[in-house]
């Protein structure tokens, strides 16, 4: 009786783990992008465009280099943020092309800039235009909004500050605003009883991420991003980051190739372990097994009585 009791605490566990492993399976990088072809094995530098960012984990923890033709392997890499400089020649070509704003005046008192972004992104630099030589100095202030709960008819909101800050005629328009943008983040800017800032133009920007690796001639190389079953990797290359930054004299492209890469399944060669129909298949003979011991136990427990 005790042995059967056992068995049935095992063959659980089994199930369990035997789930556990179809999702681990499961998880799998969201977008894919094709390095331009290698012409010499050297130190490269590539710039990650916010295109890829914009699928990253915050922390870009979930960025890999592969191998085309190898995509178990890693290649270690190196990531490193460059200091932004805005001029008025680079503003337009630096600005962040997937977040949006809609600008609001509310009793004229304050005007109300909603920020809002299809996918998640670092903002590190907040830039306004105003269109007026005139005097002004207004206080003005990001913050984010959460629903907090829900009362009968009513949305309780709760407002977390990001930043507080001063924009003037004299002074500066370009702001440090080092926020991660998960979705919508508001702008308000107090007017008291002067009329509203002619604003023109709102621009927010990112510092450059670049990533540095030794490619080899005549490789293809893979870069994916977008697991978040991925934890920060550790290469010896953190310790080497001057000597390499400054080696990779070359630069180089890269396509978005998610598409063409992830669609096409049946045609790559996937081991038979990673098929779904053998996970399902497994899953189902552990719970038979589950439950023709369980039949079998309360058979014998009957005959006992």
């Amino acid at each position: 009786m005790k042995s059967l009791v056992m068995k049935n605490k095992y063959l659980l566990l089994l199930s369990f783990i035997l789930v556990g492993s179809s999702r681990g399976i499961g998880q799998e990088f969201k977008r894919v992008y094709q390095v331009e072809k290698i012409a010499k094995s050297a130190w490269y530098s590539c710039v990650l465009r916010e295109d890829l960012r914009g699928y990253c984990a915050s922390d870009f923890s979930d960025i890999r280099l592969y191998k085309a033709k190898d995509t178990a392997q890693e290649i270690p890499f190196l990531l490193r943020e460059e200091e932004l400089t805005l001029t008025e020649k680079n503003t337009d070509s630096l600005a962040l092309k997937s977040i949006r704003y809609s600008i609001h005046n509310k009793n004229t008192k304050t005007t109300l800039i909603k920020v809002f972004s299809a996918q998640p992104q670092w903002i590190q630099v907040l830039s306004i235009h105003i269109d007026s030589a005139r005097y002004f100095k207004r206080e003005w202030r990001a913050y984010e909004k959460s629903l907090v709960r829900t009362k009968p008819r009513k949305k309780v909101w709760q407002e977390t500050p990001i930043v507080h800050n001063e924009i003037s005629s004299y002074g500066k328009t370009i702001f440090p605003l080092y926020h991660y943008l998960r979705d919508t983040i508001f702008i308000e800017i107090y007017n008291l009883d002067n009329p509203p800032l002619p604003i023109i133009d709102i621009k927010f920007f990112q510092k450059k991420l670049k990533l540095f690796a030794y490619l080899e001639k005549d490789e293809e190389y893979l870069i994916k991003c977008g697991n978040s079953a991925l934890s920060q990797p550790r290469y010896d290359l953190s310790s080497f980051a001057k000597m390499i930054q400054d080696s990779a004299v070359n630069s180089l492209e890269y396509n978005d190739i998610t598409t063409a890469y992830l669609k096409p399944k049946a045609k790559q060669n996937i081991r038979f372990y990673e098929q779904k129909y053998f996970v399902w298949l497994c899953i189902i003979l552990g719970v038979s097994t589950l439950f023709f011991f369980s039949l079998k136990m309360l058979q014998e427990k009957k005959n006992e009585e």
